[in-house]
C-alpha cells in the first residue's frame, strides 16, 4: 500500500473512531477542515508536523498512520 493511501485509511478511521467532524480535527491540527478532506482522500500527503501532530493526537505511531505497521502501539515502551 502506497503512503498516501495508508495514511487516507488511517486518519478517516480513526477520526471517526472518535467521532470527530472535519473541522473538529483540522482545529485540532491546526489546519482547515478541507486539508484534512484533501488528506482522507489521498490527494495530499500530510508535511512533517501535521503526521506528528496526528500521532501525537491519535496516540499512535508514524509507522501505524504511513502503513508500516497494523500494531497502533508499536511506539509504547513496555
Amino acid at each position: 500500500m502506497d503512503f498516501r493511501r495508508a495514511v487516507s485509511l488511517n486518519v478517516s478511521m480513526l477520526r471517526k473512531e472518535r467521532k470527530l467532524t472535519l473541522a473538529q480535527l483540522g482545529d485540532v491540527l491546526g489546519i482547515k477542515s478541507q486539508s484534512v478532506h484533501t488528506l482522507e482522500k489521498g490527494k495530499t500527503a500530510p508535511n512533517f508536523d501535521t503526521l506528528m501532530a496526528l500521532a501525537d493526537y491519535f496516540d499512535c505511531s508514524v509507522d501505524f498512520l504511513v502503513g508500516r505497521t497494523s500494531n497502533r502501539e508499536s511506539h509504547k515502551l513496555v
